[in-house]
């Protein structure tokens, strides 16, 4: 392999502080909210349904817990996939 210079300076770890913030809760909940709009508004207007106000109280809590488990599991594949990375770099 043909290692230069700038090849060695090139750090693709991610800083441990990004890793501990809850941006999750917000990818989450914007995640959620993209959601809630699209599957409640968007797609009963384009198949010519009504859109009630019972079936968008209804979606709020479902689309927030999906979500934020969205989130989540983001958070965590990601975490797992930068643990293997890291660990496949300290083998070479």
């Amino acid at each position: 392999m043909n290692n230069t210079i700038k090849d060695k300076n090139l750090n693709l770890e991610k800083n441990e502080k990004n890793n501990t913030t809850k941006k999750w809760i917000r990818s989450g909940l914007f995640y959620g909210l993209f959601m809630l709009i699209s599957m409640e508004v968007v797609f009963p207007l384009i198949e010519n349904k009504e859109i009630s106000q019972k079936r968008i109280l209804i979606g709020i809590p479902i689309w927030l817990i999906c979500g934020l488990a969205w989130g989540f599991i983001m958070k965590w594949w990601m975490k797992k996939q930068a643990k293997i990375n890291k660990e496949y770099n300290e083998l070479e």
